[in-house]
């Protein structure tokens, strides 16, 4: 099992909060394997338009992983995986 820590913008960090959106579709450049853990830091934008961690994150454990490559050779190298959230830290 590895553990992956990537960030994800805030419209997307909510609707994983909510339960809205039990996947994600990335580049697999960091090998995303079923029993993987993966730590997503919320990203935003402060009030310069600079991109900011909002200190809010999600951790998630992967269950299924599918290479689109398999499916669409423009697509080789990213993936989609879904995943059941771990533990919330929504407050600071």
């Amino acid at each position: 099992m590895q553990i992956h820590r990537i960030k994800i913008l805030s419209r997307y960090f909510r609707q994983v909060a909510s339960g809205d959106k039990p996947f994600e579709f990335r580049r697999n450049d960091r090998g995303y394997r079923a029993g993987d853990l993966v730590v997503l830091d919320e990203i935003g934008t402060n009030d310069d338009g600079e991109t900011i961690y909002t200190g809010r994150s999600i951790v998630v454990l992967i269950k299924q992983v599918w290479e689109l490559g398999e499916l669409l050779e423009k697509l080789d190298g990213w993936c989609v995986f879904t995943f059941e959230v771990l533990y919330r830290k929504l407050v600071l």
